[in-house]
């Protein structure tokens, strides 16, 4: 302890406090669209989860196997 009293007296080991730090900190907004992919990826995440990634793989195959062809099922 005495080791750690002696070099928290010299100067060049003194720690800014948290105020000081947070004021130094330069920070901007970010743009409408680092906004949204923010979202995007816990959003894509939970969709994968919530629809099972058997269903995702099959449904991706599906894809691949047959393109937009299945499509007009969705507009009935």
């Amino acid at each position: 302890m005495r080791a750690l009293s002696e070099s928290s007296n010299h100067p060049a080991s003194r720690v800014p406090s948290l105020s000081e730090v947070h004021a130094t900190v330069v920070t901007s907004q970010p743009s409408i669209w680092r906004r949204m992919f923010a979202f995007a990826g816990p959003a894509y995440l939970v969709s994968v989860g919530y629809m099972d990634p058997g269903n995702w793989a099959t449904d991706l195959e599906g894809g691949a196997r047959f393109g937009y062809q299945p499509l007009w099922v969705l507009v009935m």
